[in-house]
């Protein structure tokens, strides 16, 4: 028995290390991740566990949501939230989303708010799917806002009427965020919270409780590094196609 008992602790004592030694390989990619660089998730071996070539017309249904097998999607990691640009099944274009529902010091990153496990050798493994793809290190610094964004802003809505907001904005790297006040009516005050893309164009979601409204748009006018005027698209998410501008006040 004094001998089953050590080969016990031995095997517990193995396995404590193996894990030890998995989280050790794994630090090169925590590391990486938590630089805030840019990386790339490239979904390739999705068709070994289903086929996406299709999408089932509900984000519920589809295996990987609104992500789509078989694309890659760049992502990085910046103040506790993971920024994803990639192809959206259900807009059928290329979109960007904030969300901060992982922790790479964990070995999780998020997609989309679609967690994902990777490992020392920097595959990725779907909690229901299992082994879908890897990441790729694209030594690309991160990516740096073409303007300045902070500050108060007075914007302009034209849907029916014209509706008109002050806009107070505070940015850390990519991401934005703030206030929007109705100046020219009565309605809740609502929150701003956005990023800038890749490409200097804007993305952002203003919301109040469950409802969102989704606008998208860039930067018109500067002037040296801060953005003094902006422009763009807003409505229901996948139907922008009312007019929005902003002044720096």
């Amino acid at each position: 028995m004094a001998f089953l008992r050590s080969i016990s602790r031995i095997t517990i004592i193995l396995l404590t290390l193996n894990v030890a030694l998995a989280h050790a390989d794994s630090m090169t990619w925590i590391e990486y991740i938590q630089s805030g660089k840019t990386l790339q998730a490239v979904l390739d071996k999705t068709s070994d566990s289903f086929d996406d070539s299709v999408y089932s017309g509900s984000s519920n249904t589809d295996p990987l949501g609104t992500l789509k097998g078989g694309e890659t999607y760049s992502f990085f990691y910046r103040g506790g939230q993971f920024t994803c640009e990639g192809y959206n099944q259900h807009y059928n274009k290329v979109l960007s989303g904030v969300y901060g529902n992982a922790d790479p010091a964990d070995n999780l990153i998020s997609l989309w708010g679609r967690p994902f496990v990777f490992d020392g050798k920097g595959l990725l493994y779907d909690t229901r799917y299992g082994w879908v793809g890897h990441l790729v290190m694209t030594a690309a610094p991160l990516p740096s806002p073409t303007a300045v964004l902070s500050g108060p802003w007075e914007i302009t809505c034209i849907g029916g009427i014209v509706f008109k907001f002050d806009v107070s904005l505070e940015q850390s790297g990519s991401q934005f965020s703030g206030s929007m006040i109705r100046t020219n009516g009565n309605e809740p005050n609502t929150r701003i919270d956005g990023v800038i893309n890749s490409d200097g164009t804007l993305d952002f979601t203003r919301s109040t409780g469950s409802w969102r409204q989704h606008y998208i748009g860039r930067v018109s006018q500067q002037s040296g590094d801060r953005a003094i005027r902006l422009e763009g698209k807003f409505g229901n998410a996948g139907q922008e196609n009312l007019d929005w501008n902003a002044v720096r006040k």
